[in-house]
């Protein structure tokens, strides 16, 4: 049964009191559970990314069986992209995927520092792209390949790569944080990205604020206020810049951005991770915040409740937060799901 969300977030103006008390600010709700299709050796061992097309079309990679599984909008298997080893459109890494359009299926094979598409509708290897370093997010669209990669010698944040002509450009901001400790870029390196034409944005471990950027190098950004999540630990990401010895110290203390998507035009959603590992097992919570560039408000850390282990993995897409989990819901059985949470609320 579907319901409207009837719940809104609490709007929080950059210049605004923090001091929400977290019952005013309430969860989002899973409003539909699709149960992905499972059968032989056809199943999803370690999810690594999740990705939805215009038409509902789930895409997950699983990092553990390299490759990619297609699924319909209710959950039923289409079909495999990729499998598993080093030659033309087979996989040694099957991590972020991104889709261009209704026709491509682009992988991170990040082992090899490649990017390697798919035909959607057919699942024939199209192409593969080199990359100069690893990405930790990937967008595609009209051709253009985009890869969030910290590269502090150059000072930027994303390699651009032309489908078929060109060498890759290096571009993108960084924040302060990075720019004065670059020992930082490793350990605590995660960003991820969204396009929207040519504007795109922004998310780092280390810093509270998102970035918006074009390709012609005007950037603005946007404090997301901490609220219910940690934020970016600077003192301890400091400390450990200062002092490797404690750089275990600051593992998992600071919020990691987890995904990040346009919504319109003129705003964003970002999906924040408060996890630690205790003992085999990952513990914490997630969280979502939109971010409105016309008005500079943000609505931060509404909590999204996914279970915490397997690590659950998110996409954005048309005003819906989908989630990939693997547990056993309340009724129905053991398996692989994605959770529908759309981002029906208000924020004036």
């Amino acid at each position: 049964m579907r319901r409207t969300l009837g719940a809104t977030f609490v709007s929080l103006s950059l210049n605004g009191a923090l001091g929400t008390l977290e019952a005013q600010i309430p969860k989002l709700r899973v409003l539909d559970s699709i149960a992905l299709e499972e059968s032989g050796n056809r199943f999803i061992a370690r999810a690594a990314a999740l990705s939805v097309s215009g038409d509902g079309s789930i895409f997950v990679s699983d990092n553990s069986n390299k490759f990619v599984l297609s699924y319909t909008r209710g959950g039923r298997f289409i079909r495999q992209f990729g499998k598993r080893g080093s030659g033309p459109g087979e996989l040694e890494s099957a991590v972020q995927i991104a889709l261009d359009g209704d026709s491509l299926l682009v992988v991170n094979n990040q082992s090899r520092l490649r990017l390697d598409a798919y035909d959607v509708k057919t699942g024939a290897h199209r192409f593969g792209v080199a990359l100069p370093r690893r990405a930790s997010t990937i967008t595609a669209s009209g051709g253009i390949l985009r890869a969030s990669s910290v590269a502090m010698g150059d000072r930027a944040s994303m390699v651009q790569v032309n489908r078929g002509r060109g060498t890759p450009v290096i571009q993108g901001p960084l924040p302060e944080l990075l720019q004065r400790f670059p020992i930082l870029a490793g350990p605590f390196g995660t960003v991820t990205h969204d396009a929207r034409g040519d504007h795109i944005v922004s998310a780092f471990e280390v810093s509270d604020f998102v970035y918006f950027w074009d390709s012609r190098g005007k950037v603005d950004s946007v404090r997301v206020p901490v609220v219910q999540r940690r934020g970016a630990q600077q003192d301890l990401l400091q400390r450990a810049a200062r002092d490797t010895s404690r750089g275990r110290e600051a593992l998992f203390r600071s919020s990691i951005p987890m995904a990040v998507a346009w919504i319109g035009d003129s705003a964003v959603a970002v999906v924040h991770g408060d996890v630690e590992l205790k003992g085999n097992l990952f513990e914490g919570r997630f969280f979502l915040s939109v971010v409105h560039l016309r008005t500079r408000k943000v609505c931060a850390d509404r909590v999204v409740p996914v279970p915490s282990d397997p690590f659950p993995r998110f996409a954005i897409r048309d005003g819906v937060l989908f989630a990939l989990v693997q547990h056993v819901p309340d009724t129905g059985e053991p398996g692989t799901y994605v959770l529908k949470m759309p981002l029906a609320f208000s924020c004036a």
